[in-house]
């Protein structure tokens, strides 16, 4: 064991292969930890759990390379958001330039409201009872290799049927 001192606090490094609890700071008063590293790197590993926890804000920041969540080899889930509470999650900002989704699949659901998709002009919603809408969009393209249907199991089908004057080919 080594003992540093300094002042009113102490900290304690311990090395070797025994079960060992490393403690730094405390969490009274202005108590406040910084580990700083000059241009080597700063690593955090453990063979059992790692935990970060915040009472104020979290952030995860890089100025000069990528944010990289769960891009080792190994096949785990990532989980955002997951937590028994109401949440808002952003992904992305007005500036950005693209979100790139890529998986052999991709589910987006709501359990009780609307799920809307704009790209600037045209907007596909769904609104949560069943009702689905496109709009705004200049040209609707609908080509099929095989069948296509358009079916009623309730209602009139209509095309063409809003007060403007086109012609239906």
């Amino acid at each position: 064991d080594c003992l540093l001192s300094r002042g009113l606090g102490d900290v304690y490094k311990r090395q070797g292969a025994f079960a060992s609890i490393v403690n730094v700071g405390n969490a009274t008063g202005a108590t406040a930890v910084s580990i700083t590293s000059g241009t080597g790197s700063t690593a955090l590993a453990s063979t059992g759990d790692i935990t970060i926890d915040s009472d104020g804000v979290l952030e995860l920041n890089s100025s000069a390379g990528a944010i990289s969540i769960g891009n080792d080899a190994v096949a785990q889930a990532i989980n955002v958001g997951t937590g028994a509470a109401a949440r808002t999650i952003t992904v992305g900002h007005a500036d950005t330039t693209a979100v790139n989704l890529t998986s052999t699949s991709i589910t987006a659901t709501t359990d009780t409201g609307a799920l809307t998709l704009t790209d600037g002009n045209a907007t596909f919603a769904l609104d949560g009872s069943g009702v689905t809408t496109l709009s705004g969009a200049t040209t609707l393209d609908i080509d099929c290799s095989g069948a296509m249907q358009i079916n009623s199991s309730a209602s009139t089908i209509s095309i063409g049927n809003d007060d403007i004057d086109q012609a239906i080919n």
